[in-house]
């Protein structure tokens, strides 16, 4: 194993990924689970979040981002993913970490994949539903599976500054 590798794990150790502890949270009428939730240099905020699958839909999705993006104003910077599935939320959590340490994915081993608690084959993520929220400066999105076999997701654009879009 690597020396950075060693390194990370010590660093990993102290980010849990269990569930027990996740936050619950209803605030915006619909019930979810934030499983991360970090700021990274001040800059950007990342938050993970666990959802029923039957809330990805387009409007139920706008109702929690809205209020998580109402909720954490600053850093202007904001990043929210769902998941219908704590497996794939608690891989993406892992892999989000590997990414942001420098790790490279593709050149962790097998051995390297199981020391981390990663899967041998990464190809089949995510397996459930997912969506991808996205807020800056001038821009204002997500991203959501709308046909879980054939992984088509569909784009929402709720502010684009650069085209003079509002769409809410």
């Amino acid at each position: 194993m690597l020396c950075g590798h060693i390194i990370f794990a010590y660093h990993f150790q102290g980010q849990s990924t269990l569930t027990k502890d996740w936050q619950f949270d209803d605030l915006s009428g619909v019930p979810f689970k934030i499983a991360s939730n970090s700021v990274h240099s001040g800059k950007r905020r990342d938050i993970y979040i666990l959802l029923d699958k039957r809330y990805f839909q387009k409007e139920t999705l706008h109702q929690v981002f809205s209020y998580l993006s109402k909720k954490f104003p600053e850093p202007m910077w904001l990043v929210i993913e769902a998941f219908s599935d704590s497996e794939d939320l608690r891989l993406s959590i892992i892999i989000e970490k590997l990414s942001s340490s420098d790790i490279d994915l593709a050149t962790l081993t097998d051995a390297d994949k199981k020391y981390y608690g990663l899967p041998s084959d990464l190809a089949g993520l995510p397996s459930g539903f997912h969506a991808y929220f996205h807020r800056d400066a001038d821009r204002e999105f997500m991203d959501y599976v709308t046909a879980l076999k054939s992984r088509k997701y569909e784009r929402v654009v709720f502010r684009d500054s650069k085209t003079k879009e509002n769409k809410e």
